[in-house]
């Protein structure tokens, strides 16, 4: 049992140590480099869901959410390799267009048009964002936040690996005492 959780924290703690690398190289990548990186990323996520919608909604060719759902992830799939492997101007227009076009056609196909619009909000809000900021304005800043954000879940880590492991140390003396107590 103790070396169980000595391990545990050992894994944490190497963790939380690559994640702090992660967060500040996030504030030393060129802005270039950045942007071209969190494109392929958020490409590599579109290609996922969009063959992820493909074959869930294969059987489903017959109604019209399950019609639309083959056309967004086909869009969803060629827009994610698009993203991934070709970059520039267009790529943003695609890709405004992607974060205002799909969820307005989804707030309009919904049956519940409040529900959806709530749950489109989010994406709608960033693609306006893009709009008016640009996207590589966009992404220097989210790369600060994003780095940011994982130097603070690094130390939330360390901080809770190091709990757990006193937590556990402390139940593993008092059970080495009770057994003392009882021999």
């Amino acid at each position: 049992m103790k070396q169980n959780y000595k391990q545990e924290f050992k894994k944490s703690l190497i963790y939380a140590l690559l994640q702090i690398v992660a967060g500040i190289l996030c504030f030393f990548i060129p802005l270039e480099n950045a942007v071209r990186f969190f494109l392929i990323m958020f490409g590599i996520m579109l290609i996922i869901i969009g063959v992820l919608r493909l074959l869930v909604n294969m059987n489903a060719k017959n109604s019209v959410i399950g019609r639309f759902n083959l056309i967004s992830g086909s869009i969803y799939l060629l827009l994610g390799v698009c993203l991934t492997f070709f970059s520039g101007i267009v790529i943003s227009s695609v890709t405004l267009v992607f974060l205002l076009i799909l969820p307005l056609v989804r707030i309009i196909l919904s049956e519940n048009k409040l529900s959806t619009f709530k749950d489109e909000i989010f994406i709608m809000a960033i693609g306006v964002i893009i709009f008016l900021c640009g996207l590589e304005d966009v992404l220097k800043y989210l790369r600060y936040v994003a780095g940011s954000l994982i130097i603070l879940f690094a130390f939330y880590n360390l901080i809770n690996a190091y709990l757990v492991y006193k937590k556990e140390r402390n139940l593993d003396n008092v059970l080495d005492a009770k057994i003392k107590d009882l021999d």
